[in-house]
């Protein structure tokens, strides 16, 4: 068990070698560009107006009534 030699995998070790010189190859284009917008502004959006729309259900839920489109307690 301990004391024994390591396995080195060598597909380990690539993606090891790539994450350190990312730095260096990173580049910011189209398709870049579109994965910042698409995980760092469209996901926390839709998540935020999903759990937006899950609370205003709960509220009305305790509340005892009924739920409106102009129930909105939030931004």
């Amino acid at each position: 068990m301990a004391g024994g030699k390591a396995h080195v995998s060598q597909a380990v070790e690539e993606w090891n070698a790539y994450r350190e010189n990312l730095v260096y190859q990173f580049r910011f284009n189209g398709r870049t560009a579109a994965r910042v917008l698409m995980w760092g502004v469209a996901l926390p959006v839709l998540c935020y107006q999903f759990f937006r729309s899950e609370q205003v259900v709960r509220d009305a839920h305790a509340r005892g009534t009924e739920v409106s489109k102009s129930q909105s307690r939030f931004l």
